[in-house]
Parts: C-alpha cells; sequence; structure tokens
C-alpha cells in the first residue's frame, strides 16, 4: 500500500496522517440547509446541529475546499469565505465544483443530452439531495418525483415502489444498494470533482507528502536488483 486515503476522518485525533483536507459544501457549509421561510443555516455541533466540532477546529487543516462554489452566488461565496477566514486564518482555501460526466445505465454509457426535456424520477440517500436534483434541471431533466431519503439510507423495495413508468436516476452512492431492489433498469447520474481554483496549492501539498515505506521498499529493492 502506499497510500491510504480515509474519509470522514478528522476527528480521529488518534490516527496519524500526513495531510488533512476538509471539504465544504458551498449549499450547506455547516451541515444543514437554510430554513424555507429565510434566515441562516444553524451553525452548531450536535446535537442541535451536525457539526462535530466547534469551526476553530478547522484551524488544524492543511487545506480546506470549498465544493459546490458553483452552486451559490458570489455574494455567499465571498462571506463563506471571510467566515473560514476568520476561524482558519493560514489555512489556504480551494474551490472546486461537481461536473457531470455522463449516465450509467445497464452497462451502457449514455450522454448527457439524454436528459434534455425528459421526464424523470430521482432517487437520493446523499447528504445534500437539493444539489442533485439541481444538476438534473440544469442538465435539462424534468424532474417529477423526488424521493429524498437520509444519508447512508439503506434502500427497500417499499422505497421504489409505483416507480418504472418514467426513467429513475440514482447517484453514483446509491447504486449498490439498488441494483438488487428494482426489477426496472435506473440511469446513474456520474460526477466528477473539478478544481476551479488552487490546483497548484493542492498539487505542491501532494508532492510534500513522505513517500510510503512501501515506496521505499520497492526502491531499495530495484536498485539491488541493478546493483
Amino acid at each position: 500500500v502506499d497510500v491510504v486515503l480515509m474519509d470522514d476522518g478528522f476527528q480521529h485525533r488518534r490516527l496519524a496522517r500526513d495531510l488533512d483536507l476538509v471539504l465544504i459544501d458551498a449549499a450547506r457549509p455547516w451541515g444543514l440547509p437554510a430554513p424555507r421561510v429565510g434566515g441562516a443555516a444553524v451553525c452548531s455541533v450536535l446535537p442541535r446541529g451536525l457539526l462535530r466540532e466547534p469551526l476553530g477546529a478547522l484551524a488544524r487543516a492543511d487545506l480546506l475546499m470549498i465544493t459546490r462554489a458553483d452552486f451559490v452566488s458570489t455574494e455567499q461565496l465571498t462571506e463563506l469565505e471571510a467566515r473560514l477566514g476568520q476561524v482558519a486564518p493560514r489555512v489556504p482555501v480551494l474551490h472546486a465544483k461537481h461536473a457531470p460526466t455522463g449516465l450509467h445505465a445497464a452497462g451502457e454509457q449514455l450522454e448527457l443530452e439524454r436528459l434534455r426535456g425528459l421526464e424523470v424520477d430521482l432517487l437520493t440517500g446523499v447528504g445534500n439531495p437539493e444539489a442533485v436534483q439541481a444538476t438534473l434541471e440544469e442538465l435539462g431533466a424534468v424532474v417529477v418525483e423526488h424521493r429524498d431519503r437520509p444519508d447512508h439510507h439503506a434502500w427497500t423495495a417499499a422505497d421504489v415502489e409505483g416507480l418504472g413508468a418514467r426513467p429513475v436516476v440514482a447517484t453514483a452512492k446509491d447504486r449498490p444498494k439498488l441494483e438488487s431492489l428494482t426489477d426496472f433498469s435506473f440511469w446513474t447520474l456520474e460526477v466528477r470533482l473539478v478544481i476551479c481554483r488552487g490546483q497548484d496549492l493542492l498539487e505542491g501539498l501532494l508532492r510534500g507528502l513522505p513517500s510510503a515505506s512501501a515506496t521505499r521498499e520497492r526502491a531499495a529493492f530495484h536498485e539491488g536488483l541493478h546493483g
């Protein structure tokens, strides 16, 4: 093993690591969405909010990445950066976006253009379901029914009952849990993370990481073979 990449590991304080990269969703920076009736989203630790630590803990990070930076207004993005600058003034901030790359359906790759003007149903069991629907709508799809379940939801047959008359779109995260439940095929929206600002900072930090012991051992073995 050359690299161990751990998700949601920032609070595992006893775990030795070389780099802490914290992702912050611009649409839901503190975990909870803003109220529909107006006002700011709750920014608090559990159980009132969804934060696992106070915001000041971000100062421990090596890098902060604002994801879905294209999902909010310039004013909102500026406000978020200013807040991060207050709590973690010496930590660099990157911008990234989720770029849809295609549709996967029963082993076949479909063009995103297939969604334009098409009525679909949507299944999500992710942290920001509104963003998934917004992405589909930006691609021209008409979301008729959105069955939104909590993040990491264990899908059941009852969750998908009555679907299938229209194309059903799910996330790549939900696909493995859904494949054995349905007697109809569904489409998976595939996305990739694109860094919009700060690619050089990230690459610099990655280049500065110490090489893995396995890498050093292989290099030494190779040198020994060649005398």
